[in-house]
């Protein structure tokens, strides 16, 4: 596996890629495209597996931004709930996100 690799090997069934960010992590992420050629088609989105059971904190979805972009958010909401940090889910929040940007 070289440095770039995320997954020991490139040919991984999905499932068996997020049961390894599942045993690696202790969750894992998903990422689905928009579907081109859909009248009402949805954007792309990505969402977590295994927070409720890794930290007692509900899946997190988010819409519209790159699987990489995903990942960087839920790497930080990861960190700042592997860290002891009480984050709020029933109202928007300011605290988490640079510049003061408020986040739900």
């Amino acid at each position: 596996m070289s440095g770039d690799d995320v997954f020991p090997d490139r040919d991984m069934s999905h499932r068996d890629k997020i049961e390894f960010m599942l045993e690696r992590e202790g969750w894992a992420m998903d990422a689905v495209p928009t579907r081109e050629g859909v009248e009402s088609a949805f954007p792309s989105y990505a969402y977590t597996v295994g927070f409720e059971e890794r930290f007692g904190f509900p899946e997190i979805c988010v819409v519209g931004l790159s699987p990489v972009a995903c990942r960087g958010l839920f790497d930080l909401v990861a960190n700042a709930l592997d860290g002891g940090t009480d984050l709020p889910i029933s109202a928007p929040f300011i605290g988490l996100l640079d510049g003061g940007q408020p986040c739900a």
